[in-house]
């Protein structure tokens, strides 16, 4: 940054020209003034954007000021001045602030203990350039720093060297970086090894991360011994966690190489995991061996096995094994080694060895381990020597030997010699094996029966107490030669006119080599030709005596110009330098018979579409009968004329252009004879011994090619000349490719393809049938079709349509010259089975495989009428049944809509689910509304139902208000209630057309009855009216309740009967009354019995002396139905009915009765005949009855009570 000098100031009180002169003289002979040092202000550096490890500085350009010029001392300083340049060039200064605080301390007094800790020594640059901003890096999470900018004034005069002023710095500002969890720490070192224990250390992390570091883990595999903590996922088990920095890891097995690996913790977490580390613990001499295993045991050896003991850190590098005399004396060493499997050879047999073990590393030897037994079994004496042939002849041979050197221990018993055949000859008498041909103690043998010119061997053993020695090496000898043995029978390979004889050396050629062999040959004595042709040729005449035929060294001959079919014998004798052998046995054989001659052509007696039948004559049969014949057959590719209606047939040569096979060919099923005419592929329709045959499973209308030939025990002979024949015309064979698919709901599309052969008669039509269903699968009857449905029945082309009777029964459709059709008026959603036949001049083809369609599904029918079984003033409660028809997609949901009857109003959603019945509620009261209810599956919703019209039921009306209640003495007491009439509610609420009057006693009091009234009381309220009073009554406003209770208290309520069915109202607020207990009437007959009576239903008013009968008790109520204040026009029938039960109910009279029926009537059948009896009315004669049958019903069904 460059700053102009200040400008030179006008000189105040000046002196005369003549002194200035001479100051400036005495000031030019003095150096110039150096450059005026700037006067700076830096402002102080803000820190932003603090991390872990960065931070950005940002601060502003230093302003310069220079002293006033009126106070320059040298009048040259303004031209210094003016010829310098100034720069005032910015460092960025930053130092890391040490504190000692711990984490305890407040962010405050670390910022104080930071800036006290400022050392001006350790400031250094971090950036250098003309930007007032810069991105500090590489620092260290959780530290404080300290940080300035530094102004070095620059003045450059004249190009001489810049004058740099003292630097100038900023107040310096703290801040501190975001502490991170600790970085990851130095592997853990070894600080001591033992043989059982490890002691480790480490250093702080290279980064704590700003905060002090609380504690650290160490983790080490494998865990100490008997450690019980399972291993984390990585096979590590933690061994310490604290604060301290080294840890001795106890408990560890002796020569073991641990892997360890610490981790340190600060306030923000644990650092990553250090590198592993590893050291071994000190190694020791390997643990005592077990003792050793015995494995085997001979006579003089005895082998041994151990297992490894623990090496404890130290390889082991060999085993010592030690072994006793046998007798219990000193040890000595046997064996020395790294195996842990030894043979101790040398030892004498049948004595018990003690052996012990120990093992060796590089810290020393184990203890030696307990000793273990092993006893040498017995021995067998050695092999016997010197076996020497002492002499030889054809048919004997004398064996000596002497003892063996060694009898094991035990006295020799005796010596066995074997013998054993070498060559072939002699194996055939005395076989492969070894042969015994002594046994005994003699150390001499001889023995004949040998066979001459033969290689024997002979060996010798010795056996003592413990066994046989092993025999001695074999000794060979030969005995002296003579004539070979007899050949074999020849073997003969026989042809019709030749015989080859081939023999096999003998089997001993007597010890000189065969050089000759001589045949004879004859005609059989008992010769019986095969050939069954009189004067067949014979090539050769031979006489009934053997004749040489052959003398020479091959041993085989071939015999020519024999007769077919005659019978030979022949033998065979060999011959070496010692004379000719004995004859061999002699042979026989038989020429071979030829083949038989080939057939004629065949005749075709008769030809259908679809077999014929063939015959031929018997051909020469050549020496040997005719066993069986062979027929083939071809079909003819070449066009032949149409057949006839039975078929025709012509004879072809083996040498015609249709051709045969090869004459000699044995053409099978696949074989092709003759050139390119007769490339035609024979197949065998028939095998077997008869002179005709029936050809099946022939196609209409193709030409074929038959040829036979003849067999017999020689084999077949040629083919002979082929006939052709053409099969007849039939009907044309099944279409293929049927296949249905669904048009619509009502319709489907068949197509068919035309049969792959007409059968020699071109298809002229073709018939569709149809079935419900799968075919065969039986269903219920369907109506398909109509005749006057455009385009159907049959003949019309593409469409058709039918009526089916029985489920599942085929029904033709369709018939037409087209390979398909379309077949309408189906019903939606059903399953139909289709088949087509074809038809031709030859008559109608087979059914082709039926195939299944289906139309689309429909819309399903409308659901049942709805049908409303149950209403209230608010609501409806209604129910249908499922349609008739799904139309093949099963019904998922129910829509019910309904609109008030009467008006324009549209039909509204009530209702939408599965379920067949809802209750619709929200209704007007005295509203008929109209209700319809349609069915929905995939196929979408279906018509709706008939519309049912129901009402909702009138608004019961308002609880009457009870006025008073007062007590009518009299004969009997009774209770007079008046009340007040409600009022009109409005149209939607129904008239009162009664009221039903209710008083519920309560409890006695002590006048009037005393202990046995008020249990003769009880007794009343339990049986059937409970003791209340009720009575039903037209439109009145008072009403009489007869019957009261000296002595009782009663609640008294009421409440009004509806019109139409509205039901009844709500009781009105009850008013207590108490009926005085000196209000009984004077004593009658019966009168005790009021209130104790169970038999006398509640609420009557009876005089008649309480008879009980439906008769009596009508008549008391009538009159106090007449002494009604309002007349009783205009009620409704309920009303009326409600009146009738009320005149019907009475109170009987007279002495008190037995506990009848009553009392085993359950409670639940009581108030069922309670309600019964209120709602019935002028049924109540009925009551008695229905109570019986319900008791007896009951009571047979205990179980039941508590329905």
């Amino acid at each position: 940054m460059g700053h102009e000098p200040p400008p030179r100031p006008p000189a105040e009180g000046a002196p005369s020209p003549d002194a200035a002169d001479e100051e400036i003289v005495e000031q030019e002979q003095l150096p110039p003034p150096p450059p005026l040092a700037p006067e700076l202000a830096v402002p102080p550096p803000r820190v932003a954007d603090v991390r872990h490890t960065t931070a950005r500085v940002e601060w502003q350009a230093a302003s310069s000021s220079f002293p006033d010029p009126g106070s320059w001392e040298d009048p040259r300083q303004g031209d210094v001045q003016a010829r310098c340049t100034y720069s005032l060039p910015q460092q960025l200064q930053m130092q890391e602030v040490a504190t000692s605080s711990g984490d305890s301390s407040s962010p405050e007094d670390r910022l104080r203990e930071a800036a006290a800790h400022v050392v001006e020594g350790d400031w250094r640059t971090v950036h250098e350039a003309p930007c007032c901003s810069a991105e500090v890096t590489a620092l260290r999470p959780g530290r404080f720093y300290a940080v300035r900018v530094r102004c070095t004034p620059l003045a450059t005069l004249d190009g001489a060297p810049p004058v740099v002023f003292p630097p100038v710095h900023s107040q310096l500002r703290l801040f501190r970086t975001e502490p991170t969890p600790p970085g990851p720490m130095q592997p853990p070192s070894l600080a001591q090894r033992a043989r059982n224990a490890l002691k480790l250390k480490w250093a702080l992390p290279d980064e704590t991360g700003g905060e002090p570091i609380l504690q650290y883990v160490l983790e080490m595999a494998p865990p100490p011994l008997g450690w019980e903590g399972p291993p984390n996922d990585e096979g590590f088990y933690e061994v310490y966690s604290g604060e301290e920095r080294s840890f001795k890891a106890p408990r560890l097995a002796p020569g073991v190489r641990y892997t360890f690996r610490i981790m340190a913790f600060n306030a923000l977490g644990p650092s990553p995991w250090s590198l592993c580390s590893a050291f071994s613990t000190q190694a020791s001499v390997p643990a005592a061996p077990e003792p050793p295993a015995r494995v085997a045991c001979t006579s003089d050896t005895a082998t041994l096995a151990w297992a490894p003991p623990a090496d404890n850190g130290a390889p082991i590098s060999g085993y010592t094994l030690e072994v006793d005399d046998g007798r219990g004396g000193d040890f000595r060493i046997a064996h020395t080694g790294a195996e842990c499997r030894a043979t101790v050879a040398g030892l004498r047999s049948g004595l018990p060895y003690r052996f012990r073990l120990l093992a060796e590393n590089m810290e020393g030897r184990s203890y030696w381990s307990a000793p273990t037994t092993a006893t040498t079994a017995a021995t067998v004496p050695s092999t016997p020597v010197g076996l020497a042939v002492m002499g030889v002849n054809r048919t004997s041979v004398t064996l000596a030997w002497q003892p063996p050197a060694g009898d094991g221990g035990a006295p020799i018993t005796g010596y066995q010699v074997q013998l054993q055949a070498v060559t072939r000859a002699a194996r055939s008498e005395l076989g492969a094996e070894w042969l015994i041909v002594y046994d005994g103690p003699s150390t001499a043998t001889a023995f004949s029966a040998l066979h001459a010119g033969c290689s024997y061997m002979a060996r010798v053993s010795a056996t003592n107490s413990a066994g046989a020695s092993p025999f001695s090496a074999a000794v060979q000898f030969v005995t002296s030669p003579d004539v070979p043995a007899a050949p074999p029978v020849p073997d003969a390979e026989v042809d019709a006119t030749s015989l080859l004889l081939r023999w096999d050396p003998p089997l001993h050629d007597g010890g000189a080599p065969v050089s000759s062999y001589r045949v004879e040959m004859r005609c059989s004595p008992h010769h019986a030709s095969s050939d069954d042709d009189p004067g067949t040729p014979h090539s050769l005449a031979l006489t009934p005596h053997f004749l040489t035929i052959y003398s020479g060294s091959e041993a085989c001959v071939q015999v020519t110009d024999l007769a077919p079919g005659t019978s030979y014998e022949y033998r065979v004798m060999a011959v070496n330098g010692q004379g000719g052998s004995p004859w061999s046995p002699i042979g026989s054989a038989t020429t071979l018979p030829s083949v038989p001659a080939a057939p004629a052509a065949p005749v075709v007696s008769a030809c259908s579409s679809h077999s014929l039948h063939l015959s031929w004559r018997e051909p020469h049969s050549q020496g040997a009968p005719v066993t069986s014949y062979t027929v083939n057959m071809a079909r003819l590719l070449a066009p032949l004329p149409r057949p006839l209606a039975n078929g025709h047939s012509r004879r072809l040569s083996a040498d015609s252009d249709v051709g045969s096979g090869d004459a000699d060919g044995d053409s099978g099923p696949g074989s092709s004879g003759g050139d390119a005419a007769g490339r035609l592929r024979y197949e065998t329709v028939y095998t077997g011994p008869a002179q005709s045959c029936e050809v099946r499973g022939l196609e209409p209308a193709s030409a074929y090619s038959l040829r036979v030939r003849a067999h017999n025990a020689m084999g077949g002979s040629a083919w002979g000349d082929a006939v052709t024949v053409t099969t007849a015309a039939a009907a044309p064979g099944a279409p293929t490719g049927l296949a249905v698919s669904a048009a619509s709901s009502c319709e489907v599309d068949v197509k068919w393809a035309p049969p792959l052969r007409d059968n020699g008669a071109a298809v002229t039509g073709y018939l569709l049938e149809m079935a419900v269903g799968i075919s065969g699968a039986g269903s219920s009857g369907i109506s398909i079709g109509s005749s006057s449905s455009s385009g159907s029945g049959a003949g019309k082309s593409g469409k058709g349509s039918s009526k089916l009777g029985a489920a599942g029964a085929w029904t033709k459709v369709w018939q037409g010259a087209e390979t398909g059709c379309s077949v309408s008026c189906l019903l939606p959603g059903r399953r139909y089975s289709f088949r087509v036949r074809a038809c031709s001049a030859q008559g109608l083809g087979p059914w082709c495989e039926p195939a299944v369609g289906a139309t689309l599904p429909a819309e399903p029918g409308p659901p049942g009428q709805p049908a409303v079984t149950q209403r209230t003033a608010t609501s409806l409660r209604a129910k249908w049944t499922l349609p008739a028809e799904d139309n093949g997609a099963a019904v998922t949901s129910f829509a019910l809509q309904l609109r008030p009857m009467g008006g324009d109003a549209p039909f509204a959603l009530a209702y939408e689910g599965v379920e067949l019945g809802t209750r619709v509620a929200g209704l007007e009261p005295g509203t008929t509304y109209e209700l319809r209810v349609a069915a929905r599956n995939r196929a979408g919703q279906g018509p709706w139902s008939d519309a049912t019209t129901a009402a909702t039921a009138l608004r019961p009306p308002a609880p009457p208000v009870c006025a008073a209640a007062e007590v009518e003495s009299g004969a009997p007491l009774a209770l007079r209630v008046t009340w007040t009439a409600p009022a009109d509610a409005g149209p939607a609420t129904a008239e009162a057309v009664g009221y039903e009057v209710e008083a519920q006693p309560g409890a006695h009091g002590a006048a009037g009855g005393g202990a046995s009234g008020g249990a003769a009381f009880s007794g009343a309220a339990a049986a059937l009216g409970g003791g209340a009073l009720r009575q039903q009554v037209g439109r009145v406003e008072s009403v009489v309740l007869p019957g009261a209770v000296a002595g009782c208290s009663y609640s008294v309520r009421l409440r009004a009967v509806g019109a139409g069915g509205s039901g009844h109202s709500a009781w009105s607020e009850a008013v207590r009354i108490q009926v005085p207990a000196d209000a009984a009437p004077a004593p009658e007959a019966g009168s005790a019995a009021a209130c104790s009576s169970t038999d006398t239903p509640a609420g009557g008013s009876g005089r008649d002396g309480g008879s009980g009968s439906p008769a009596g008790s009508r008549k008391p109520g009538a009159k106090t139905a007449r002494r009604a204040q309002q007349p009783r026009e205009a009620v409704s029938a309920a009303a009326v009915g409600l009146r009738r039960g009320a005149a019907q109910a009475g109170v009987a009279k007279g002495p008190p009765r037995r506990s009848g029926l009553a009392s085993h009537i359950p409670k639940p059948v009581r108030d069922f005949w309670r309600q019964v009896q209120r709602l019935t009315g002028g049924l109540v004669i009925l009551l008695p009855i229905l109570a019986l049958v319900l008791s007896v019903v009951i009571l047979k069904a205990p179980s039941n009570r508590s329905v």
